[in-house]
């Protein structure tokens, strides 16, 4: 409803690689019933809130100070969300159709989230694309702090409500070398090298970040104390 149904991509996944063949072809129509998500299970409403908490983060501070005052994801009232959510989607991807610039902030999270989501569908425990995202962003975020782009409040502060409202899975976190040929394969790379979309604050994102080592941050995410 806030994300993938919203700005023309459609994609399959090809011999293990996320969103790997694909096409921009925009829908005529894109309806919104959120009584839809009342019927979902707890699990399929916080893969939900990833991509909302993704929003915020990169575009909408106004968003982020709605959603910090959930104090459950059972109280959420989610169509004041997805109006706030909806346009940040939407903005970026009129500004941006062909993801050539600013709609690569869109990605934050997703290229350690897809290198992650797409080891362990090649094992007997997959990981759902909104629980492989929520800890890309984590990961993401402490290369952000580490790069020097994001303050460390404001890194505190991401940390703290990703672990609270969306329940990061606590899974055995890959070696870099492991995830590192799935990385290698994401679209968003530039000549070969990595290239990252990551917060400078609560509210902004950067793109295409390159020269960056992932590995501490994977490092990191193996002794975060939610784990």
């Amino acid at each position: 409803m806030t994300d993938a149904a919203i700005g023309g991509k459609v994609g399959v996944d090809f011999q293990g690689n996320k969103n790997y063949i694909g096409l921009f072809s925009n829908p005529e129509l894109v309806w919104i019933n959120t009584a839809f998500i009342q019927t979902l299970p707890h699990a399929e409403k916080i893969n939900g809130l990833v991509e909302m908490v993704k929003h915020a983060i990169i575009g909408s501070r106004e968003l982020w100070e709605k959603i910090i005052s959930i104090e459950s994801i059972d109280q959420i009232q989610w169509h004041e969300l997805l109006e706030l959510s909806i346009p940040v989607k939407v903005n970026t991807v009129n500004m941006d159709p062909h993801e050539a610039g600013i709609r690569k902030t869109l990605n934050f999270g997703h290229t350690i989230g897809h290198a992650l989501e797409s080891h362990f569908l090649a094992t007997d425990t997959p990981l759902s694309h909104g629980q492989a995202v929520a800890l890309g962003m984590m990961s993401e975020s402490k290369m952000a702090l580490d790069a020097g782009v994001l303050a460390e409040n404001d890194f505190e502060k991401i940390i703290e409500l990703i672990v609270r409202l969306l329940e990061p899975a606590q899974i055995p976190v890959p070696s870099h070398e492991d995830l590192s040929p799935w990385m290698a394969r994401d679209k968003k790379n530039v000549s070969q090298s990595l290239s990252f979309s990551l917060p400078t604050g609560i509210g902004s994102c950067d793109w295409g970040l390159t020269g960056l080592d992932p590995a501490p941050a994977l490092e990191w995410l193996k002794q975060t104390s939610f784990r």
